[in-house]
């Protein structure tokens, strides 16, 4: 008796501390292998919630633990489906349709049965883990969407003007390729990861997060005269708590018009400066290092610079099309 209070003593410990280790320790074991096939074909199956004809322009979606996944239907109903246990609440205002997750925190039971007591830490680890809501809808919508830790997921190029995204911790993805968007406006206290593929189409983007990575992949779709269809602008401002850094790694111009404000923290980018023409004007508290840049020599050999002003590389100084990078920030980084 003693011994199994000390092992479930230990697991507690093991549950507060790295409730990941138990989960992969645990898969091994004939009846906790069972136990979890079960508990993920339960969360997996799909139930229909709300299925109807009707018309509109707007989808509003706020979700605690639930991810949003909005795709195109061939049909000509909205038809919204749920995995897991999450309930919600639906309701229609003219050409808008809007979804509320309830709150339904899940119910952790104490149990002095070791195996009960690893089971109701699965079911707890798979709640928080594996709740999805799937929208279908058969026309381009406007997106106002909110989660506090869940993933926004638009899979196909269905969106009309504008897409909203609001989250504690939560990721965005968006549809590859060729968009028509007006305007993208995201606000996280986490990290947002976007790829220069995602910004294809999108006139204005706005993201004021914790942090920020604009990445180009390696499998690229690539579109004729693609600097054509870049953002106007994108605007990025750092969350005033926050540390996290910022990078560019890319490929292209983000935006014709690229403004960073992240006075708190490192900004860090690498752009193509030998294909296109990018202006700059730069102001760093801690320093800038832009010893790789082909612009004037007393910038380069400048190991106290906090600011920097001109064409980043001098050889594309008549290139008619101009992209502009404007940053303020404790220490930036060139490449």
């Amino acid at each position: 008796m003693m011994n199994k209070k000390v092992t479930i003593f230990s697991i507690i410990l093991i549950v507060i501390g790295i409730v990941g280790t138990i989960y992969f320790s645990i898969s091994s074991v004939p009846y906790f292998t069972q136990t979890i096939s079960n508990i993920e074909k339960s969360l997996d199956k799909e139930q229909v919630i709300y299925n109807k004809n009707i018309s509109i322009e707007n989808l509003d979606v706020n979700t605690k633990v639930s991810n949003i996944i909005i795709e195109k239907y061939e049909g000509h109903e909205v038809k919204v489906v749920k995995k897991g246990t999450s309930n919600y609440n639906i309701k229609e205002d003219g050409n808008k349709l809007s979804i509320v997750e309830n709150e339904n925190e899940y119910n952790y039971k104490i149990s002095n049965n070791l195996e009960e007591f690893i089971e109701n830490v699965i079911n707890a680890f798979y709640y928080n883990n594996s709740q999805s809501l799937i929208i279908y809808v058969p026309n381009n919508i406007n997106v106002n969407a909110s989660t506090d830790y869940a993933r926004l997921s638009i899979e196909n190029n269905l969106l009309l003007d504008s897409v909203y995204y609001k989250t504690i911790n939560g990721y965005i993805s968006l549809p590859k390729g060729m968009k028509t968007l007006k305007n993208l406006d995201i606000k996280s206290n986490g990290h947002i990861y976007l790829s220069t593929e995602e910004l294809i189409g999108i006139d204005n983007v706005n993201i004021e997060s914790g942090g920020i990575e604009i990445y180009s992949a390696q499998n690229e779709i690539f579109v004729d005269d693609i600097e054509k269809f870049i953002p106007k602008t994108i605007n990025i401002t750092q969350n005033s708590n926050s540390s996290s850094n910022i990078n560019i790694d890319t490929n292209i111009p983000i935006a014709k018009e690229l403004n960073i404000n992240a006075y708190n923290s490192s900004v860090y980018i690498n752009i193509p400066s030998k294909n296109y023409n990018f202006s700059v004007d730069m102001k760093s508290i801690s320093g800038i290092n832009a010893s790789n840049m082909l612009i004037d020599e007393h910038y380069r050999n400048d190991e106290n610079l906090k600011e920097l002003k001109g064409t980043l590389n001098k050889e594309n100084l008549n290139n008619e099309e101009k992209y502009i990078i404007n940053v303020k920030a404790d220490n930036i980084n060139l490449h």
